[in-house]
């Protein structure tokens, strides 16, 4: 899943039900995934024949995904829109949380690249058992038939591309010393399902305490080690630095920062190594891969022109 728009709900009646609901940011031509959660707080009363009502845009349909089979209702409540009615899910009480998981799809004529849409959510529950809550012909709830009811939405934005990273330490630790415990960072990009994208730069941060080391038998180029002033050497006795091997490791096409070797900017290539304190997996959208000015003091940037990346 790519990043997540997530909203919070308000809500009206007894019990006071909370709503919460999350749908990840797809790629152009991928499905998204949706979650929808309602719940009860300490102290209110139990909410019985919990339903959902799930208003899609144009251009949005339901992907399936979800154990309850939803009502769909075209043109409703207006034209182009549909309505998902997920009808007696559960029941709720205090410190209790009901969620509903789909899928849903966008039509590549009706959106592009860049463009959002907004999913409405709504929750239902009577403080009678007997009660189920109902809704007309346009799938509009009906106000006799509910006590509490709370409404939420997420606004979603379709992607170009997908960048996630990866280290493989366990636990998220990595022990330091860059002789005995180099590690490897992975960046996998992801281009969407339906048009190529051209013209695609990686820029990836090191954050402070991780030394870059690009690829297998590059040149260590230690002259004044902060660990042992004025000696090519990390620590007294230790020797070169041996970048060991990686498969499909790509060099960058340009490397800034105060522990960077210079001869790594006449490098065209993909993947990195670096010594680090801790590990980090993060993703990124289009939007936050735009070049930056680096903070030599503080970070190591990694430019990069393809795909992947690795680092210890």
């Amino acid at each position: 899943m790519g990043l997540v728009a997530t909203s919070t709900a308000t809500a009206s009646g007894t019990p006071d039900v909370q709503l919460s609901s999350s749908a990840s940011k797809p790629l152009y031509g991928e499905s998204s995934d949706v979650s929808v959660a309602a719940s009860l707080a300490n102290g209110q009363p139990k909410g019985y024949n919990l339903s959902f009502r799930v208003v899609l845009p144009a251009g949005i349909s339901y992907g399936g995904g979800s154990t309850i089979t939803p009502t769909s209702i075209s043109n409703a409540p207006t034209t182009g829109k549909t309505t998902l009615i997920f009808s007696n899910v559960s029941d709720l009480i205090a410190n209790s949380t009901q969620a509903l998981n789909f899928k849903v799809n966008h039509d590549p004529l009706v959106y592009e690249v860049g463009d959002s849409y907004q999913i409405d959510y709504q929750a239902f529950v009577n403080t009678d058992p007997r009660l189920v809550p109902s809704f007309n012909s346009l799938g509009v709830a009906n106000a006799p038939s509910y006590t509490g009811s709370a409404n939420s939405s997420t606004t979603t934005k379709i992607s170009a591309i997908k960048i996630t990273k990866s280290e493989p330490s366990r636990e998220a630790e990595l022990l330091r010393g860059l002789h005995d415990h180099q590690t490897i960072y992975t960046l996998t990009l992801r281009n969407n399902l339906i048009n190529p994208t051209k013209a695609t730069t990686i820029d990836d941060w090191l954050p402070a305490g991780l030394e870059f080391l690009s690829c297998e038998g590059t040149d260590d180029h230690t002259t004044d080690a902060p660990t042992n002033p004025g000696s090519t050497d990390e620590y007294p006795g230790s020797g070169a630095i041996d970048v060991a091997a990686v498969t499909e490791c790509h060099e960058p096409a340009l490397a800034v920062g105060r522990h960077t070797p210079s001869v790594i900017l006449a490098r065209p290539a993909l993947t990195h190594t670096r010594s680090s304190s801790a590990n980090r997996s993060t993703s990124a959208d289009p939007e936050s891969l735009a070049r930056s000015s680096a903070n030599a003091r503080r970070d190591q940037p990694c430019f990069l022109s393809r795909m992947s990346c690795r680092r210890r």
